[in-house]
């Protein structure tokens, strides 16, 4: 079966930085095609079969946006442009990339040394549900 979306997040569903982002993310951009996914759950999988995705990275936040897949700053300089609240925060798009990059990489290398992991995936609020792929 074929996962139809315009635009969804992949996340650590371990990760208490993420789950915390994935909350924030939900409440600031309350738009109604935005999805969410684990990146163990099976929605996940399905997906990178329909985009014929091998080298699928793990190790960041994924954006899965119409058949492209955008990563680590790329996915958070979407949500800034996307996201009115946050347009004073569009000053570090200014930054280079690499650079954007570099600290994204710093803070996913220490979050479980910063926020314990979650034993479990959190489960949405029942009026949550619809806005996870599983």
């Amino acid at each position: 079966k074929n996962v139809r979306f315009e635009y969804h997040i992949n996340f650590h569903g371990h990760c208490t930085l993420c789950d915390f982002s994935v909350r924030f993310i939900q409440k600031i951009t309350r738009d109604p095609n935005l999805r969410f996914t684990s990146n163990t759950s099976d929605a996940s999988k399905r997906i990178l079969l329909q985009l014929g995705e091998k080298k699928f990275k793990f190790d960041s936040i994924v954006l899965y946006k119409e058949g492209e897949l955008l990563y680590k700053s790329d996915v958070l300089k979407y949500l800034l442009l996307k996201t009115p609240i946050l347009y004073p925060f569009c000053i570090l798009l200014l930054l280079p990339k690499s650079f954007q990059d570099s600290c994204y990489d710093y803070i996913a290398e220490n979050r479980y040394r910063w926020f314990k992991p979650l034993e479990t995936c959190k489960v949405p609020k029942p009026e949550e549900r619809h806005l996870f792929l599983d």
